[in-house]
């Protein structure tokens, strides 16, 4: 039995969730025309800085955007993501929240607050927020992923798997869910599908316990 392959995949859980937050957090403010344009100038900047890891002036870009224009959700949205960056969770969650009061349907607040959430320990409000998301798009397959794996940390493990299943359903190419399946398979003694998902992730990304 490769234990050690599995040690490895608790520790790189974390990795897994945090590396989808990143992907899904810079959006372009081009084609915004109603918005303000001195804040979209704030805002863009605030991207720039974003993307080159510098969050303290991203969030001030971003805050001044805001202060120009209160409506300018992207603004909200991406300071929160700005704010998880440097673990300051509590601000990240207003300002998701403030975006999603501004636009009930931005998938992606839902998912990048469920991903907060589950960095303090409220592991449920989490699970809501990664339902949310799933209700408004029911392919989104970084949301069961990654409710899976906060029902795999309240050891709710059926659950676990069932997301993971359907990840993999929606992405048979999908191979940290595979990976991420196989650890929960491990964990409830089922070594025999753990062993199948291993080898499966593996076959897909020979790399995964690099990335």
């Amino acid at each position: 039995m490769p234990c050690s392959f599995f040690n490895i995949q608790k520790k790189l859980f974390f990795l897994f969730i945090l590396n989808l937050n990143i992907l899904v957090v810079i959006h372009s403010a081009n084609g915004q025309s109603n918005y303000n344009q001195d804040a979209l100038e704030y805002y863009t900047k605030g991207l720039e800085h974003a993307k080159k890891g510098d969050y303290y002036k991203a969030i001030d870009d971003f805050t001044k955007a805001i202060e120009l224009d209160y409506y300018l959700i992207q603004a909200y949205f991406n300071r929160g993501w700005a704010f998880s960056m440097i673990s300051d969770y509590d601000k990240a969650i207003d300002d998701y929240t403030k975006a999603i009061e501004l636009d009930y349907y931005l998938i992606q607040a839902y998912f990048n607050r469920g991903w907060t959430f589950s960095m303090i320990g409220d592991y449920d409000k989490a699970i809501d927020d990664y339902t949310k998301a799933i209700e408004l798009d029911y392919y989104f397959k970084q949301a069961y992923f990654n409710r899976g794996w906060t029902f795999s940390m309240i050891g709710d493990y059926d659950k676990a798997i069932d997301d993971f299943t359907k990840a993999i359903e929606l992405d048979s190419n999908y191979a940290k869910a595979y990976s991420a399946r196989g650890w929960v398979f491990y964990m409830i003694g089922d070594i025999y599908r753990a062993n199948a998902d291993r080898e499966t992730a593996l076959r897909i990304d020979p790399s995964i316990l690099l990335n």
